[in-house]
């Protein structure tokens, strides 16, 4: 009986019911959100960090400054930077260098194909990674068959490709395709679970970093020989640390007078700046935050308030026709339930489609689920729920 006249309230006052959904939608919602960019600072971290060999730690970007200097010096630079590489990357304190970028080519039928039906490209050129030769060891990749970069001999032109899980059954490593003078072989198979850095996360880690990855079921990465153009990428090899392997750089630039044109920054100073982008703009989030949530919990109170007062008619007819304050207590309270847990089952369908979104990239994602929805987001907006109810 109680229950009946609690709904019956409701439905006879949807109109600021649906207010109080939207006040406890919107406070719930900006709770979980603040949360999601929040941790999602440190998800960009861990996830490059995961997938660099050297993690951020012993990894710099670098740039050559051809636009600074004149056009004679321009091609000068560009035509020692081949054994300009070749040098560095035998030093001991050497990982990897080089560079990587994603951009579309001529297509090769049999792959383009493949990849055209899984969605992974447009319009008639085929996606592809272009990762340069001494690079190989600079990414944790997993593949099902196949060999590693490591094992590659770089020495012929050829082009060694890796395949995402998308191409399984459809090609085999070993397979060899000529296409316009150049010749490709499959070098092997993607793991469905492999996914790989976005062209401009390794390089630029902004305060508005969401994801540091892309799927790679189609993807198509290509080893080859084509020198990098202008930025690329060191690694230090364990028991060296980056500042080592960047005095070793430059002792080597030396000896083709680079060591003018070549500036670095290691991804460790690019996430640490960007973390003081980010605390100028955590402290604006959170005083919005704050008025948001102040602002929304003081309307409910208010539309509560009266709701009560319109309401005080008909709790009087009710207290004359048997009906305890605590009965009338208790519908109440069951109206004020039954509308919270409706916004807040809203809040967390649309929180759990930003988190997939945010962090569609990460590899555990029932991690992500764990640690900023179940752990921190519900138990954030259940404490202001609580509070609306009591």
């Amino acid at each position: 009986m109680i229950l009946n006249f609690a709904f019956n309230f409701l439905s006879k006052n949807i109109r600021r019911s649906l207010l109080s959904v939207f006040l406890i939608v919107v406070s719930t919602l900006v709770i979980m959100l603040s949360v999601i960019l929040s941790e999602n600072r440190d998800e960009v971290y861990e996830t490059i960090d995961t997938h660099l060999v050297c993690g951020v730690e012993r990894t710099a970007k670098l740039d050559i400054r051809y636009d600074d200097v004149e056009p004679e010096k321009s091609k000068e630079l560009y035509f020692n930077m081949k054994n300009f590489l070749d040098d560095i990357s035998d030093e001991p304190e050497i990982n990897s260098i080089g560079s990587y970028h994603t951009f579309g080519c001529v297509p090769i039928p049999e792959l383009y194909e493949i990849q055209k039906k899984g969605n992974a490209t447009s319009g008639e050129y085929m996606k592809v990674t272009d990762i340069y030769k001494h690079a190989a060891n600079m990414f944790n990749l997993k593949l099902t068959s196949g060999v590693y970069p490591s094992e590659l001999d770089f020495e012929s032109d050829i082009g060694y490709l890796y395949l995402g899980s998308g191409f399984e059954g459809f090609i085999e490593p070993g397979e060899i395709y000529e296409i316009k003078s150049h010749k490709y072989e499959v070098a092997g198979i993607l793991d469905e679970s492999q996914i790989f850095l976005d062209d401009n996360f390794t390089s630029e880690i902004s305060a508005t970093s969401y994801s540091a990855t892309h799927d790679m079921k189609y993807g198509i990465l290509c080893f080859g020989d084509n020198i990098p153009s202008s930025g690329f990428w060191l690694g230090a090899n364990k028991g060296y640390n980056i500042n080592q392997a960047i005095e070793k750089l430059y002792s080597v630039a030396e000896k083709y007078d680079m060591e003018d044109y070549i500036l670095y920054t290691t991804l460790n100073d690019k996430y640490e700046m960007a973390n003081q982008e980010w605390l100028f703009i955590k402290n604006i989030l959170y005083k919005l935050i704050t008025i948001v949530c102040i602002s929304c919990i003081l309307m409910l109170i208010c539309t509560h308030i009266l709701d009560l007062l319109s309401q005080m008619r008909n709790y009087g007819i009710m207290y004359a026709n048997g009906f305890s304050i605590s009965d009338i207590c208790k519908i109440i309270t069951i109206k004020n339930i039954a509308v919270s847990v409706f916004a807040f089952l809203i809040s967390i369908i649309i929180c759990l489609l930003a988190v997939n979104l945010v962090f569609k990239g990460s590899e555990d994602m029932s991690d992500v689920f764990n640690r900023i929805i179940v752990h921190i987001a519900i138990p954030l907006s259940l404490s202001v729920i609580g509070l609306i109810i009591l």
